[in-house]
């Protein structure tokens, strides 16, 4: 849910501000859950803060964020992966 709910937002901002890119692709693209949040879990382990099991869980998670947002951004239909074209006025 998390994921899906980052690609909508990340591709609303991609269309809203008509940035020269595939929308979709970026948005799927940036969607995972990221490697800095190894170094995050890593330091709450060491501190303390979490505990092994739930360290573990958030290690297959961003490692499982990681794998499916790959394979995903190469899945986008090419229908969904044109830039956006600016309309030009009359």
């Amino acid at each position: 849910m998390l994921l899906g709910g980052k690609v909508l937002v990340a591709y609303l901002l991609a269309r809203l501000t008509r940035l020269a890119a595939r929308p979709m692709q970026l948005a799927v693209g940036l969607a995972q859950v990221g490697e800095f949040s190894f170094v995050l879990a890593s330091v709450g382990l060491s501190a303390g803060v979490i505990d092994r099991s739930l360290y573990l869980a958030m290690l297959s998670t961003v490692a499982a964020s990681i794998v499916v947002s790959t394979v995903a951004v190469r899945l986008v239909p090419t229908s969904l992966m044109r830039p956006q074209q600016e309309s030009v006025g009359p």
